[in-house]
């Protein structure tokens, strides 16, 4: 359906180099946001272990005050981050990179910690109260206990990241401007006089192929899960 559109020769090197900095820069974004997810998973597994357990009466009203942060108005935090933008300096690119990065991290922080503090159901507070009295560091607790046991479910939070940042249209919308996104490109790709379907195409096929990649990886965390029931 979609081959008629696709042809090798309307994609200029220039555009190529536009899809390259997009894909670094939704990495970057994804790696920060997947990270301060991950350690706020972590830390608050370990700190409210006695609440963090399972789904109960006392660790569902922590969910619903972690999802009350996606009920905040984005355009707030837009505002909030034209602000900082004018304190950096707008010319000032890597510090408008940083908070283009810091303010994706706030805004798939919900979503991506309240996975993986789900996921840490699995780590049981009487394994935790071990570990402790036996006077494990730091250290070794955060690598067996999590970064081992649950490394596949982190790399599918990563390219869930990726997803989620490559896709947004709103904070990549208003930095349009100065930070290539696969939201703008495509827009601009279907519609105005520079459109070029080539290459509006190839970006939607990147989303695809990104979707398609965290059923694969689900599928694989769900047999793992039987594994460890059975």
């Amino acid at each position: 359906l979609f081959l008629p559109y696709f042809k090798l020769k309307n994609i200029q090197f220039e555009n190529t180099i536009n899809l390259l900095q997009s894909i670094i820069y939704t990495l970057t974004a994804s790696v920060f946001a997947t990270i301060s997810a991950l350690l706020f998973g972590i830390f608050a597994r370990i700190g409210w272990k006695n609440t963090l357990n399972e789904f109960n009466n006392r660790s569902i009203i922590f969910f619903i005050l972690l999802f009350a942060l996606l009920v905040i108005p984005p355009i707030c935090i837009y505002i909030v981050s034209f602000h900082w933008f004018g304190l950096a300096g707008y010319s000032n690119f890597p510090v408008l990179l940083f908070i283009w990065v810091f303010i994706h991290s706030i805004l798939s922080l919900p979503i991506l910690g309240g996975f993986l503090i789900s996921i840490h159901f699995r780590v049981k507070t009487k394994e935790l109260d071990y570990l402790k009295a036996s006077n494990i560091t730091w250290k070794e607790l955060i690598k067996y206990s999590f970064l081992k046991r649950f490394a596949l479910e982190y790399i599918f939070t990563l390219i869930f990241a990726f997803s989620f940042i490559w896709n947004d249209f709103g904070l990549n919308s208003v930095m349009s401007d100065r930070i290539d996104s696969f939201a703008t490109i495509l827009k601009m790709s279907f519609s105005g006089r520079s459109a070029n379907q080539s290459l509006g195409f190839l970006f939607y096929s990147i989303s695809v192929l990104i979707a398609f990649t965290c059923v694969f990886i689900w599928q694989l965390i769900l047999k793992k899960a039987q594994k460890n029931i059975v």
